[in-house]
């Protein structure tokens, strides 16, 4: 078993002998999720979808307070128990279609190395696990490391990702025929998520939208 192996069953034990505090105030947590009572309260649905392109984007949450928190622990602290609030959100107001192909956006494979797992990929297996009939399928792979995105304008980012994304064989979930929800973290301009959609052209797939956890503004 590699680094990261050990590095996240170690995150799995210390999540099953260490009790959580709620990630955005500290507080304890309601049961079941990553969040105390009066954050959970202040979380804000996203507006309704972004169907501007080829691409539906849907997201969970909005970007502002406690979900600054719970997306920056799913993102940077491999936090499983965040990816499953979110993904009991998806199920709860069933966002997806039945028998969808999930296909969560990849990390430069030595960037996700180094972190030892890939927060789109732990959304995806979550919502997975929540939502019955569905799929994963890891059909993407991200073919140069690319900037963040952070800190870029909206054309920054569009160049930034182009041609970043290419298809990759996958063995027991095709997507030929099927509807394909692209899975990430976090969309802002959504330049990240149409380029993945463009590598994903080649392929008759009966459609192709995206599900995030929260939807941020450019600054």
């Amino acid at each position: 078993m590699d680094r990261s192996g050990h590095r996240n069953i170690l995150r799995c034990l210390l999540d099953l002998i260490l009790p959580r505090s709620c990630v955005a105030c500290g507080a304890a947590p309601t049961p079941d999720t990553p969040l105390c009572n009066p954050c959970l309260a202040e979380l804000t649905p996203a507006l309704s979808p972004d169907a501007a392109g080829p691409l539906r984007v849907q997201a969970l949450c909005r970007h502002a307070g406690p979900a600054r928190e719970l997306v920056h622990a799913l993102k940077y602290g491999g936090r499983r128990d965040v990816a499953r609030f979110f993904a009991a959100r998806a199920a709860a107001v069933g966002m997806l279609p039945a028998g969808a192909v999930l296909v969560p956006i990849p990390l430069y494979a030595r960037r996700e190395r180094a972190r030892g797992f890939n927060q789109s990929a732990l959304l995806a297996d979550a919502i997975v696990e929540a939502i019955p009939g569905l799929a994963v399928a890891r059909a993407l792979a991200r073919r140069r490391p690319t900037r963040s995105q952070t800190q870029l304008d909206r054309a920054a980012r569009q160049a930034n990702v182009a041609g970043a994304f290419a298809l990759r064989e996958v063995a027991g979930a095709p997507l030929a025929g099927r509807h394909v929800i692209l899975v990430d973290d976090v969309v802002t301009t959504g330049a990240t998520l149409h380029a993945a959609a463009a590598a994903l052209r080649g392929v008759n797939t009966a459609a192709i939208g995206a599900l995030v956890a929260v939807r941020a503004e450019l600054d």
